[in-house]
């Protein structure tokens, strides 16, 4: 645990992981200066090309309209897949590469996101991508339906971020047009506020240079446009992808309600009188184990100066507490292509040795 905070620490220094959560998350981008010293203390950026040009690997390639805009009725931007092997080609015509998911072949960077999942808290599928971009080549306005960290390791680019997100926790991307109009990627049906979003003018703007060392947390829903501002840049982007609470609910209470061969059929709605006491036995049996979960995921009680907990004194106030032993179900740091893992003061947990797993046995 100590050593999972100390990697999250130096990436975040000088603002300390408490004050991140608690003022930050989800609520205001920040950048954070650095330095080369800081750079090259987190992440070797030779090291980084050796991942993104690994034989084998595909990477995606963004060509941008010349203007850095997205136009509603033409296509001028392409984005296209392809082999590290083309890498070179497509980068001196001026294509920005993305190499999605590079923690999965690289110890170090698995270590540095596992670190971030354990010292933030994290639940939610993180993984690592890898970005080089060619001068004044970048992304147009758009918004991520997720949290990014970038930290800059070569050169330098550009941002201009939103300072909060105009919508929390999009599902996915959504793009500003050049008539001033936004939309979502992709079709499919939206609740009533997720098109209500905040319009590029109306925002507050965040203009930062990032340059080797620096640090710029993007909150998900956050307007943002990047280009690189020197012969080329280098940048790692650490992505949170959220977990919302009936997902993780599955997660972890899944497993052990399925072993019980009540949960893993419904009767037939034509049989009234077999379904009803059968949903009332299923919601009275998720209620207990979700109030077992609920013991297991909280935090100590506040304590004072004299060690007195809140209901023996006024407790102490903290922007942000952490569970000291929470047990969390997620998936492993590979960008949520592995399988269901338990975490413990942020060690993997083996499923037969979780002592605190156990839920109500139902009769």
């Amino acid at each position: 645990m100590e050593k999972a905070t100390n990697l999250a620490s130096e990436l975040l220094s000088p603002i300390t992981v408490d004050d991140f959560v608690g003022r930050y998350w989800e609520r205001e981008a920040v950048h954070v200066s650095g330095g080369a010293a800081k750079a090259a203390s987190v992440y070797s950026p030779q090291q980084l090309r050796d991942v993104i040009a690994r034989p084998g690997r595909t990477v995606d390639a963004f060509i941008p309209d010349p203007g850095n805009r997205l136009m509603r009725n033409a296509q001028t931007a392409v984005t296209v897949t392809i082999p590290s092997e083309r890498i070179d080609v497509l980068f001196k015509a001026g294509a920005t590469i993305s190499a999605r998911g590079v923690e999965r072949d690289d110890a170090d960077l698995a270590r540095l996101v596992a670190a971030l999942r354990v010292a933030l808290g994290f639940v939610g599928p993180i993984a690592c991508d890898a970005w080089l971009s060619p001068e004044t080549n970048g992304l147009p306005i758009h918004f991520d339906g997720v949290a990014v960290l970038a930290f800059q390791l070569e050169g330098s680019k550009k941002w201009r971020v939103s300072r909060t997100p105009v919508l929390p926790w999009p599902e996915t991307v959504g793009f500003l047009f050049d008539d001033g109009e936004a939309a979502y990627q992709g079709m499919g049906e939206r609740h009533q506020w997720e098109n209500k979003m905040t319009k590029a003018p109306d925002v507050e703007w965040i203009d930062v240079t990032l340059k080797p060392g620096d640090l710029l947390y993007i909150p998900a829903g956050c307007w943002h446009t990047t280009a690189s501002s020197s012969a080329h840049s280098l940048s790692m982007h650490v992505r949170f992808k959220p977990l919302g609470f009936w997902d993780l609910l599955g997660k972890v209470l899944g497993p052990e309600l399925r072993a019980d061969a009540a949960w893993r059929a419904v009767p037939c709605a034509a049989a009234p009188a077999d379904l009803a006491p059968f949903l009332d036995a299923r919601l009275a049996e998720l209620g207990q184990s979700a109030g077992a979960l609920r013991r297991n995921l909280a935090p100590p009680s506040p304590v004072d100066e004299h060690g007195r907990g809140a209901s023996a004194g006024k407790a102490t106030s903290s922007a942000h507490v952490r569970p000291s032993r929470a047990v969390c179900s997620s998936h492993v740091v590979d960008g949520g292509h592995g399988a269901p893992v338990s975490w413990r003061d942020g060690a993997h947990v083996p499923r037969e040795q979780r002592r605190d797993r156990a839920l109500p046995r139902r009769q």
